[in-house]
């Protein structure tokens, strides 16, 4: 009985503190609806025309700006300011709306907190969860009563009669209770708990009620009691910001994209920084306290505070939609080719669109019809400031392609040449179609070809060439230097592989064999080798003037031009003119491939019975015939000019008696012959070095060995 009159205290004590916050919920309620009047008087005053309704103004609004921008195909610049006016317009309303609910929430927001400080400082003779939990005590112990009289009931039925009826069973047992007292007390201490529990919030360490529990704390309860089974307003859910709010959704396709760079999710500030305590230890060290004890405290910021939620406002999506929406196409562009067929692949288009291109940058005002026209006539009459080397060489590899492959003529003969413009690129299409149609264009593109790079090549031709005879009859010159330099190593190599079963040389060594001269080393003096001891026997006349620096030099150019270089430029230079000159004297052209083709004029197109004249646009013979009038001498002189070149190669091969090591001279490095301009060339950066230090060698003692002239030969 003790349990229940406590448990009665508590619950008078705990309804008179609900009362109280009951009361200060009204006056709390009075406030906030006297703070709706004042925010709705200054609403009227800042703008007294517009609609209390929020929501019905933002529409008005939307409404007005759709209608405005409905009927503007496009947006001048006397709009601009209009525009911007209204916009700024809708921004401030926006912020006066923002503001006022800012206002409001903020107002519920301090009073809810005042009721749970009151809550919270109410007089009590222990903690609330101490008192939570005695109440949880006392409602097991009046289960247990229960269910203990209920077993009472059913083992005495007279005195669980008694009971029922509410008689008293025994004087001694204390008060009376009836069952629907109790049934009260139980309502209100549930009653009471689920509203501490809504009050109190998370803070305590009671359980959460469940939604049966929440409607009943909020409402009326369904069990009988006293009280209204009012209390506070369970916490709203925490809004979700913007960002989060429309994560889920798909983007907008009728809004203008704006392309930024997000920023890498879940990255924070490390609590231990290095780069700080080098810089803590650097400041140590330069305050000259070695024993500092300093280091970075821990950081607790998070990354993207500039980022993180605050009190500002979005831009409504109206707004958005009207001034953000994405601008349609005033013209309706047709589809893209893609179900068109083509008969040129991606590199001949994208190298007919170069060609094309350029002569539209100089020609910007002709249309495609045009350029095609003028092409084919540059073609026709050879008109090289049209068509330049690089130009032809790109129309010539397409329209071998083009003959090899799908034949653009065999598509005209089936379907017309009307059907160009069906395909894709037809101006393309359409330029390899009229090239087709000149006759021999192949072989006319080639000898076009020829012509752009003579003057070139005729002038690379000499160059190389002169060098080369210089160099060679540098050589000449030297035979006698170079006659006692190769009997003095041979004498030399001779005595060293006497009578051993080392190779001998009876008749001379290759060239190859030079190279060995600098890396045979003496025993006595490791220092020099064995082309010290040769220039050193030789006459100081003749050592010194072996190989002078411009000798040097001559023989660094002709390396470098290559010998069968010279012979292969010469050879086509000199084969293609004279195959354009046969065919200006017999009609017929040896292309490259050996075949002979004979080269017709290009004829009008005229009415049946009309006989067919020559065109007038086709000069390819005449320039190819002036062509050939002018060139013929200096074809000739390059020609002789290189005959007599490897004549001179050839007998200094001759002279070295080693002919099968030079001759003929090697096409690549993989040849196994060797370029006697190459051997000369490292020979003499040989002798050059190794003459130096021969003269630099004031003592004969210095050779090694304590040697003096005479033992060396000399």
């Amino acid at each position: 009985m003790d349990d229940l009159q406590q448990l009665e205290e508590l619950r008078q004590h705990l309804e008179e503190g609900q009362a109280r916050c009951l009361l200060e919920a009204q006056k709390s309620d009075a406030s906030i609806a006297e703070l709706a009047q004042q925010v709705s008087k200054l609403h009227h005053q800042l703008q007294g025309h517009l609609p209390d309704d929020h929501g019905s103004l933002l529409r008005q609004e939307q409404r007005k700006w759709q209608e405005a921008f409905a009927g503007r195909a496009s947006y001048a610049d006397s709009d601009d300011e209009d525009i911007l006016g209204e916009f700024r317009c809708c921004t401030r309303l926006q912020t006066i709306m923002t503001n006022i609910t800012r206002l409001i929430t903020q107002h519920a927001e301090g009073e809810a907190r005042l009721i749970q400080a009151e809550m919270q400082e109410m007089p009590c003779p222990t903690d609330v969860s101490s008192e939570l939990q005695g109440l949880r005590d006392l409602k097991s112990r009046l289960q247990q009563s229960k269910t203990s009289e209920s077993k009472e009931a059913k083992e005495h039925p007279q005195s669980g009669k008694r009971i029922c009826s509410g008689e008293e069973a025994n004087p001694s047992e204390g008060p009376k209770v009836r069952p629907d007292q109790v049934a009260t007390k139980e309502v209100a201490a549930e009653t009471a708990t689920a509203a501490t529990e809504a009050t109190l919030g998370p803070e305590c360490d009671a359980e959460p009620a469940t939604n049966s529990e929440a409607a009943k704390a909020k409402g009326k309860g369904t069990a009988k009691g006293k009280g209204k089974g009012k209390g506070p307003p369970l916490p709203k859910a925490k809004a979700m910001t913007k960002a989060a709010a429309t994560a889920g959704k798909c983007e907008r396709k009728n809004l203008v994209t704006l392309h930024w760079k997000a920023l890498p999710a879940g990255m924070e500030v490390p609590s231990n920084d290095p780069f700080l305590q080098q810089c803590v230890d650097m400041v140590g060290t330069a305050g000259g306290d070695s024993g500092l004890d300093a280091s970075p405290g821990p950081v607790s910021e998070k990354l993207g505070g500039a980022f993180s939620e605050a009190d500002c406002m979005g831009l409504p999506a109206s707004m958005v939609e009207v001034y953000f929406r994405r601008r349609e196409a005033a013209v309706q562009l047709e589809p893209a080719n893609t179900n068109k067929t083509t008969i040129l692949d991606e590199k001949q288009c994208r190298m007919l669109g170069i060609l094309m291109g350029k002569y539209r940058m100089k020609n910007k005002d002709e249309s495609e019809r045009r350029i095609v026209n003028s092409m084919k006539r540059a073609v026709l009459s050879c008109r090289y400031d049209v068509l330049k080397e690089e130009g032809l060489s790109m129309l010539r590899k397409v329209i071998r392609d083009a003959m090899g492959g799908n034949n653009i003529m065999d598509f005209v003969k089936a379907n017309g040449a009307s059907a160009l413009k069906k395909l894709k690129d037809p101006w393309l299409h359409r330029l390899v179609y009229e090239v087709l149609k000149v006759p021999q264009i192949e072989e006319r593109l080639e000898c076009m070809l020829f012509q752009t790079a003579f003057e070139e090549g005729l002038a690379k031709c000499k160059k190389n060439m002169e060098v080369m005879c210089k160099a060679l009859q540098m050589l000449s010159e030297k035979h006698n230097r170079l006659r006692e330099l190769f009997m003095i190593a041979h004498r030399f190599g001779t005595a060293l592989n006497s009578n051993c079963l080392a190779p001998q040389a009876p008749q001379g060594f290759s060239l190859t064999s030079l190279e060995k001269l600098a890396q045979t080393r003496s025993t006595a003096s490791p220092k020099h080798n064995m082309l010290h001891f040769v220039l050193a026997m030789m006459t100081p006349e003749s050592a010194s003037g072996l190989f002078s620096e411009e000798d040097l030099k001559l023989l660094t150019a002709a390396r470098a031009t290559k010998s069968y270089t010279v012979y292969q430029d010469c050879t086509e230079l000199t084969q293609g003119f004279y195959a354009i000159r046969e065919m200006c004297e017999t009609g017929k052209y040896k292309s490259a491939t050996g075949e002979r083709v004979k080269m017709e004029r290009r004829r009008m197109t005229k009415a049946a019975g009309d006989e067919e004249a020559i065109d007038t646009d086709d000069c390819f013979h005449s320039v190819l015939q002036a062509f050939v009038e002018k060139y013929d001498k200096r074809v000739q002189s390059v020609a002789q000019g290189c005959y007599c070149a490897f004549i001179v190669y050839k007998e200094q091969a001759l002279f070295f008696d080693d002919l099968g090591t030079v001759y003929p001279p090697p096409k690549d490095d993989q040849d196994s012959k060797v370029d006697l301009l190459a051997v000369m060339h490292k020979l003499a950066v040989q002798v050059r070095k190794h003459a130096v230090e021969v003269e630099q060698a004031k003592h004969p003692v210095q050779l090694g060995n304590s040697c003096n002239c005479s033992d060396l030969g000399v």
